[in-house]
């Protein structure tokens, strides 16, 4: 298997009905269900109910198209040439979704993602993810819920 990583706006997937996915990390579009190959086991991605919200999407995604055009705007803040926030609003200036940096030197020690209701007030789905280097590189990084 080739690896590919790379950022995209939109993810099209091909109906591979009767063709599950069958190596790890693998996500097909099957039977009208998105199924993952996660720890040695094909599991689905929507079917009862527990699959992936829009608002646990928002939380390790860019809001580009909350309604399937692009109507949203982002705004980056620095502080001495570090970026220390992202902030995402939707075309009537309400914020969908910000991350919050915290530095150690030149180093991101902790992000916070918040994810915000349709009023750009409530939060309703937060993380904080720390991380911790050696050497220069990262040696560890912990995600907890917070909301």
């Amino acid at each position: 298997m080739t690896e590919r990583i790379e950022r995209t706006e939109d993810l099209y997937l091909i109906n591979m009905d009767n063709v599950p996915p069958a190596e790890e990390g693998q996500v097909r579009q099957a039977n009208g269900d998105i199924l993952a190959f996660i720890g040695g086991q094909v599991k689905s991605l929507t079917a009862g109910g527990s699959g992936l919200t829009y608002i646990e999407f928002l939380l390790d995604n860019e809001p580009i198209a909350e309604t399937g055009v692009t109507d949203c705007s982002y705004t980056p803040h620095y502080t001495s040439g570090k970026l220390d926030k992202e902030e995402w609003f939707r075309n009537d200036a309400t914020l969908i979704k910000s991350i919050d940096y915290t530095y150690t030197g030149a180093w991101v020690t902790k992000e916070v993602r918040k994810v915000f209701a349709a009023n750009g007030v409530t939060i309703v789905a937060q993380v904080t993810w720390n991380y911790s280097y050696t050497g220069g590189k990262i040696t560890s990084a912990t995600m907890t819920r917070d909301v």
